[in-house]
């Protein structure tokens, strides 16, 4: 029995498990975890928009994350046309003003009503995730293909509650549920890895700030959906965000991927 916790443990930051339990018996299917790395891009004009999503794909973005929430002055086809010029896969985002993040920057500032059908004119275009923030969702239909990631941002700290708020975001049945909280410590890094060793479903899990680096390092090889790095320096979209030829090359160094 303890052999069999063990190599638990071992695989379980590799693989994704799906554990059944018939009797005393355990069936274990084991579906390898790709590391994948988001770069978010910042929307403001089309033209920029399409050279930062190109460059950003060209350094090895897995996924281009498109931050429309930075731009002030959206409208329907504006979304439709950028969308069009963005490699895929697309992580639609146009998050809140009080998700945004401190002197961010970002964060839509029109009515929630605007930012819902603005979500709804992405569904439809068919972006394969959606960013949906937790405490402040966008009320979406359930007839699309886009998987929803429900998320929650907090730029103070780490909560010691952590897993009860991970609890209650799984209660709400999303496809993906992310998780960016504030380092104050190393410790908090270890809280979060642990999270997403004792993930319950696909989980994005990362510390933000100064000492938020074991979390995105480390991330993707304890089980994180994907984790985010920034093009190059000077285009982060969050505090500790590690350029992505900066990540990888750790990765290697380390023989993570």
């Amino acid at each position: 029995m303890l052999f069999h916790l063990f190599l638990l443990f071992i695989v379980r930051s590799h693989f994704d498990l799906c554990i059944l339990q018939i009797n005393n018996l355990f069936i274990i299917d084991m579906i390898t975890i790709e590391m994948l790395i988001a770069v978010p891009v910042k929307v403001f004009a089309k033209n920029q928009t399409q050279i930062d999503a190109n460059k950003a794909k060209e350094s090895g973005a897995d996924i281009i994350e498109a931050r429309f929430d930075y731009c002030q002055s959206l409208s329907h086809q504006f979304v439709r046309e950028v969308l069009r010029t963005i490699p895929r896969p697309i992580i639609f985002t146009i998050r809140h003003i009080s998700q945004a993040g401190p002197d961010s920057g970002g964060g839509f500032r029109g009515s929630e009503k605007e930012r819902a059908e603005l979500a709804q004119t992405a569904l439809d275009w068919g972006v394969e995730f959606l960013d949906n923030e937790f405490g402040h969702e966008m009320t979406l239909p359930d007839n699309h293909q886009t998987k929803i990631i429900l998320s929650y941002h907090n730029f103070n700290e780490t909560p010691k509650d952590l897993y009860g708020i991970y609890r209650n975001m799984f209660a709400a049945k999303p496809d993906i549920i992310k998780l960016a909280t504030w380092a104050n410590s190393t410790g908090d890094n270890l809280r979060m890895l642990d999270l997403l060793e004792n993930r319950l479903m696909p989980t994005i899990g990362l510390c933000m700030g100064p000492l938020s680096g074991e979390s995105r390092r480390y991330g993707a090889s304890h089980g994180s959906y994907l984790t985010f790095a920034s093009m190059e320096k000077g285009k982060e979209s969050a505090p500790g965000q590690i350029p992505i030829h900066e990540l990888r090359e750790f990765w290697r160094r380390e023989n993570l991927e």
